[in-house]
């Protein structure tokens, strides 16, 4: 594993872990209350929970070629309905731990959430892309002045030797004046 996606993986989790502490633990705590919660919820294994989700979005974002974070919040978004609506569907099936609703709006919640984590992971996947882009830009930019001015040159070159031709011909008495005109004319 690379420094990029270490770091975009912790970056990844980060959000969701703060995503997750401001909706569930602080907003909508009261919603998702339950007699089986935890006095005190262990921070330690939800974040690296997190982390674990964090690199799956990597993970994810990085075989598809994601580089912009609006790129990485949709398929941020989607991974995160599939897995919600994936996990919460059959821990309604199997436990009686909280109600329908509340299965509900935890998917939708953990939809947002993992498309904001995905944004911040296709932003900082696409930081380096758009950096050697820009340079890349900055490299073509100045070989087509190169090519430019070299063809100019070229061109100039090409334009002297033929009016040279033509003085040459036309001093001479050349009979042929029709090659000489159509040479003006087309300006070569």
């Amino acid at each position: 594993m690379n420094s990029k996606t270490l770091i975009a993986a912790l970056l990844g989790g980060l959000t969701l872990f703060v995503f997750g502490y401001v909706v569930y633990g602080l907003l909508l705590a009261d919603f998702f209350a339950t007699s089986v919660d935890r006095a005190e919820p262990l921070l330690l294994y939800i974040g690296l929970g997190e982390l674990v989700f964090g690199y799956l979005i990597v993970r994810v974002l990085s075989q598809t070629d994601t580089s912009t974070a609006a790129d990485g919040a949709k398929a941020g978004a989607i991974l995160g309905l599939l897995i919600f609506l994936g996990l919460d569907l059959i821990f309604y099936g199997v436990s009686t731990i909280s109600e329908l609703s509340t299965s509900l709006v935890d998917v939708l919640i953990g939809t947002v959430q993992f498309g904001v984590a995905g944004a911040v992971v296709g932003w900082y996947l696409g930081r380096d892309a758009s950096e050697s882009a820009s340079s890349e830009s900055t490299s073509s930019d100045r070989a087509s002045t190169e090519s430019t001015s070299s063809e100019s040159t070229s061109t100039e070159s090409t334009s002297t030797e033929s009016t040279s031709t033509e003085s040459t011909s036309t001093d001479s008495g050349s009979s042929d004046s029709g090659s000489s005109d159509s040479a003006r004319e087309g300006g070569f």
